[in-house]
């Protein structure tokens, strides 16, 4: 029986450890980890660097089956919110790029790109999410997934997201019912956007 809660920053590394080994699936992080794709330090901080704010802002969801977390979904709210500064994490940020001009050179293209294409205004956004392997064909990713939608229906919000990987938008569009917006470019990869629109509960 899977069950889905709000994760703790205490649980950082619990999720890293879920998201690591589904992380160069996705092709943005593909080319974001670039010349330091096999760098295990590298990656375990670019899953850290999406979900840090959201963790200790408490929009990261975990999905437990027989209380083994196997699935994680970062969000963020229709209504922003001020996120909370983490110092060490900062000073660690620092230090990791400051001899990687590659991967800082690219996480700066990343950051100009989402600035360029933000989310509608009044949407409920998710950020990360993944699985782990064993929990692909449960009903973990439809449980991870209720309390964002619920959120934005509360709020009278739609839910966005974007990804590379056209496969997922076409789930979300069956399964879901988003629908395809638009897309745009980060580097070489294709990002998809997908807006599931406000509906009256």
């Amino acid at each position: 029986m899977s069950e889905v809660r709000v994760l703790s920053v205490g649980e950082l590394a619990d999720a890293v450890d879920v998201l690591a080994p589904v992380l160069r699936e996705a092709p943005l992080n593909e080319w974001l980890l670039g010349e330091c794709a096999d760098d295990v330090e590298v990656q375990r901080w670019l899953i850290e660097l999406q979900l840090i704010e959201s963790l200790r802002a408490g929009y990261v969801l975990g999905g437990f089956d027989r209380g083994e977390l196997v699935g994680v979904l970062a969000w963020s709210p229709p209504d922003p919110y001020a996120p909370r500064s983490e110092p060490e994490f900062q000073r660690r940020s620092i230090e990791l790029l400051e001899h990687r001009p590659g991967l800082r050179q690219r996480l700066a293209e990343f950051h100009r790109a989402a600035m360029d294409n933000p989310p509608p205004q009044r949407s409920a956004t998710m950020l990360l999410a993944g699985l782990a392997p064993r929990a692909r064909a449960t009903d973990v990713m439809a449980k991870l997934m209720a309390p964002v939608l619920d959120a934005a229906t509360g709020a009278g919000a739609c839910v966005w997201f974007a990804t590379a990987a056209l496969e997922i938008g076409a789930s979300s569009i069956a399964r879901f019912g988003f629908e395809a917006v638009g897309e745009y470019t980060v580097g070489p990869v294709t990002m998809h956007a997908y807006l599931k629109p406000y509906e009256a509960a």
